[in-house]
């Protein structure tokens, strides 16, 4: 139930982010408030939730609340998706499933800089970039503290060599996207690895080229960019083509 909770405020959080492109402090600040602390938002009961939710939505248009309250609920009331990603329930499936020769497997890897306090508040350019910074050190605490039954792979000496040209730190069980552990990525051919964050990874990162669209809500420190993620896609489509 915590994990669901979190990725709810994780969600919310996410949208008006990029609803609003870069929301201002006092958006965030009643929206702790709201919450209490995050202690109390995990054990705190569905009228605490709604309250929040209420609060943060009224700085988004009223046309998308209703498509995006739907979509919240479905985050709050569905934990499956959070129980098959739990160690124990991967474990079996990897066990119980084995790669078809017929199909080639590649991956892309990512680690995100470690979230010393000093070296990311060298780098936070507003208010919001500090508040981000702070939920992206709790992220990346929690994906730091690896399973003790369940280790993740073991990289080839061929891997380790392109994740030390492409990482600026050594990775090891503790290094992570900010939300995903780096080694646990490995599957198949390598295809890309680098320095940059869960949400870079997926198109959301700083962009200042006239008319972009892009949005980097975490500030991580790995300062991805365009460049990286057209490498990244240029990888996968030779990858497909081959």
């Amino acid at each position: 139930m915590s994990g669901t909770r979190v990725l709810y405020a994780l969600s919310l959080f996410t949208v008006v982010s990029l609803s609003l492109g870069e929301p201002s402090l006092a958006i965030f600040s009643k929206l702790l408030a709201a919450l209490g602390g995050v202690d109390a938002f995990i054990g705190g009961d569905s009228r605490l939730i709604g309250r929040a939710t209420d609060m943060v939505l009224r700085y988004v248009d009223t046309g998308g609340r209703g498509e995006i309250r739907e979509f919240l609920s479905k985050v709050r009331h569905d934990q499956g998706g959070v129980i098959q990603l739990m160690p124990e329930a991967l474990d079996l499936f990897n066990a119980a499933t084995e790669d078809n020769d017929d199909v080639r497997y590649g991956c892309v890897a990512a680690a995100a800089p470690p979230p010393v306090s000093l070296r990311v508040a060298r780098r936070v350019r507003s208010p919001y970039a500090a508040l981000t910074a702070g939920v992206y050190t709790t992220l990346y605490t929690f994906a730091s503290q690896a399973h003790k039954r369940y280790p993740y792979a073991l990289p080839s000496a061929a891997e380790k060599q392109r994740i030390r040209e492409g990482v600026r730190t050594e990775v090891d069980d503790r290094s992570n996207d900010g939300v995903v552990p780096t080694l646990s990525m490995l599957w198949g051919k390598l295809l890309w690895v680098g320095e940059g964050d869960h949400l870079d990874m997926l198109g959301h990162f700083h962009d200042d080229r006239p008319g972009s669209l892009h949005t980097d809500w975490m500030t991580s420190g790995a300062h991805f960019g365009p460049e990286r993620f057209a490498e990244i896609l240029d990888e996968i489509v030779a990858f497909q083509h081959a």
